[in-house]
């Protein structure tokens, strides 16, 4: 696995690079997205997790947390990815 933490684009070349060695991609970036690095690993089959992903999983921690009251990651996953879709559009 791959985690990307850096908050700029990686060169294409390496970022390529990185894609093609290993099988899992963590790219913390949510927007733009996708990454150079992203879309590299995904040419090459790589599983991609983008920070939506941890996002909506520290959200989901931090209701827990808070309330005692579990919810579930899939519905703020899909929340944040609509908030974002809707500043894209707007």
């Amino acid at each position: 696995m791959t985690v990307a933490t850096a908050p700029t684009e990686l060169a294409p070349d390496l970022a390529a690079r990185i894609g093609a060695v290993s099988p899992v991609l963590f790219d913390i970036i949510y927007d733009p997205w996708p990454t150079a690095l992203a879309a590299a690993a995904e040419r090459v089959g790589a599983a991609v997790l983008d920070g939506m992903d941890l996002l909506a999983a520290q959200a989901a921690d931090q209701v827990r947390l808070m309330t005692g009251r579990e919810v579930d990651v899939e519905v703020l996953l899909s929340a944040g990815r609509a908030a974002l879709a809707a500043r894209r559009e707007g």
